[in-house]
């Protein structure tokens, strides 16, 4: 899903899907920038920073014609916004309400190890993108996934980058953690 994660007026951050609310096209067509307002491209209805629908152009029409009818409340239609919560620095963002605080969610063993990591402010020092006209999974799994690359990146295995005996594994006690509790 697309996201818009923004700094409203008073400097909380925001997140909502990058949809608007009348015909589901991208809000923000840039990567990042700065501005007071975002305003759909296609029709031009306008959000504020927290994702809340402002402004429908010609939502009374022109001249007495067309226009919305008297009743509607284009005040209700907003896109989705997420829960923001930052944790060291850094941004999550849910559309549940039933989602646990992050900390509880991610537990305790993973959280002192990103509180280790994370000790300063992160300071962005450059960026890089590259597109793939592909299905996402074909990204992650290629970047994830160990088991293929000693199979077939002769280079892994012949420089020892990567062997099968290598250790590795997942904590239980944070997949504890991270597991919901039965209401």
């Amino acid at each position: 899903m697309p996201v818009v994660a923004t700094r409203d007026e008073t400097g909380t951050i925001r997140c909502f899907e990058n949809r608007c609310a009348h015909r589901g096209a991208l809000l923000c067509l840039a990567d990042r920038g700065n501005a007071k307002e975002i305003a759909c491209v296609y029709h031009n209805w306008t959000y504020d920073l927290q994702g809340n629908l402002t402004s429908v152009a010609f939502r009374r029409g022109i001249q007495g014609k067309g226009g919305m009818p008297g009743d509607a409340d284009p005040g209700s239609q907003a896109p989705r916004k997420f829960r923001v919560e930052i944790f060291c620095g850094l941004m999550f963002a849910t559309l549940s309400e039933a989602t646990p605080p992050i900390e509880r969610y991610i537990g305790p063993e993973v959280a002192v190890r990103i509180r280790r990591v994370m000790k300063e402010p992160v300071k962005i020092l450059g960026g890089y993108t590259q597109v793939l006209q592909s299905n996402w999974k074909l990204y992650f799994e290629n970047v994830k996934d160990t088991y293929h690359a000693s199979l077939l990146h002769l280079f892994f295995s012949t420089f020892r980058l990567n062997r099968l005996e290598q250790k590795g594994g997942s904590s239980s006690a944070a997949k504890a953690a991270a597991t919901p509790a039965s209401p």
